[in-house]
C-alpha cells in the first residue's frame, strides 16, 4: 500500500505538460524512480525522485552543440520519505546558448531511463 502511494506521489509530482516538446519526464515501469527536466525562466530544473536507492546520482547535460558535462549530486530524503535530487541547470552546468539540451541520469554504472530534453 505504501509503495503504491509513493508511486502515485512520484507520478503526480513529476508529471509535466509539454506535448509540443520532446520528452521532458519519465517514470520507470516499476515506479522505482522518476526523472524530469523542466525549462524555467531561461534555465531548467532537473529532478530525480526515488524510494529505491540512495547516495549520489550522476547528471549529464549535453548542449545543442559541443561536449557534454557530467556532475554528481546527492539524493536527499524528503519529508515524504522519498529520496530526491533537485539540480538547477544554470547554477551547475555551462550555458552553451539557445537550443535543445539533453539530460541523462546515471546510477549503478548505467543510465536511468531515456534522455530527457529541455529548451533554452
Amino acid at each position: 500500500m505504501r509503495r503504491a502511494l509513493l508511486v502515485s506521489v512520484l507520478a503526480i509530482t513529476l508529471a509535466l505538460p509539454g506535448a509540443a516538446q520532446a520528452r521532458s519526464s519519465y517514470c520507470s515501469p516499476s515506479g522505482d524512480y522518476c526523472t524530469s527536466a523542466t525549462a524555467r525562466g531561461g534555465g531548467a530544473l532537473l529532478r530525480l525522485a526515488t524510494f529505491s536507492f540512495r547516495g549520489l546520482v550522476r547528471v549529464c547535460v549535453e548542449p545543442p552543440s559541443g561536449a557534454g558535462t557530467c556532475k554528481r549530486f546527492p539524493l536527499r530524503k524528503s519529508k515524504e520519505g522519498i529520496f530526491v535530487s533537485f539540480v538547477r541547470w544554470g547554477v551547475h552546468f555551462p550555458d552553451r546558448g539557445a537550443g535543445t539540451y539533453r539530460v541523462r541520469w546515471q546510477k549503478f554504472g548505467g543510465t536511468l531511463g531515456p534522455p530527457l530534453t529541455f529548451k533554452r
